[in-house]
C-alpha cells in the first residue's frame, strides 16, 4: 500500500541524495531499498513528477534520471504528506470550534443542520485517516 509516509521517505531521500539537483538510478534498485515493487516506486515518482517535485526521464533498461526541483526541498520542509494530513486536520477542529462559537448566534435548528454536516464530514475525514 502506498501511504503518506512512504511517499515522504521516498521524497525526502530523494532530496537528500541529489546535492546537484539531478539522481540517476535504478527503479528495480531503488523499489528493493523500500521493499516495494518496481511499479510501486514508479507510480509514487510519477506522481511526484505530475505534482512539480521533479522531472521524470525514464529510459529503456529501467533506469531514469531526475531533476529535483525546489519545490520538492520546500515540501519537504513543510512536513510533506503527512504535515498536508495534520494541516487538514486542524482545520476541521478549527472550523468545529468556529461552529460551537455560532451556537449562541444560530437558531437551534440551524445549528443543529450545519452541525450535522461538519459531523458527517469530520467523520468521513476520520475513515479516510484509518485507511492511510
Amino acid at each position: 500500500m502506498i501511504t503518506p509516509a512512504l511517499k515522504d521517505q521516498i521524497l525526502k531521500d530523494l532530496v537528500n541524495k541529489a546535492a546537484t539537483m539531478t539522481y540517476s538510478g535504478s527503479f528495480e534498485a531503488e523499489a528493493s531499498t523500500y521493499g516495494i515493487a518496481k511499479e510501486v516506486y514508479q507510480a509514487i515518482v510519477k506522481q511526484f513528477d505530475t505534482r512539480g517535485f521533479l522531472k521524470l526521464r525514464p529510459f529503456v533498461g529501467g533506469t531514469f534520471l531526475m531533476t529535483i526541483n525546489a519545490a520538492a526541498h520546500d515540501y519537504v520542509l513543510a512536513g510533506g504528506h503527512i504535515g498536508e494530513i495534520e494541516m487538514l486536520e486542524l482545520q476541521f477542529e478549527k472550523l468545529k470550534t468556529e461552529l460551537y462559537a455560532l451556537e449562541k448566534t444560530l437558531g437551534h435548528q440551524q445549528f443543529e443542520r450545519i452541525k450535522g454536516i461538519v459531523d458527517t464530514v469530520t467523520a468521513f475525514w476520520g475513515g479516510l485517516m484509518m485507511v492511510k
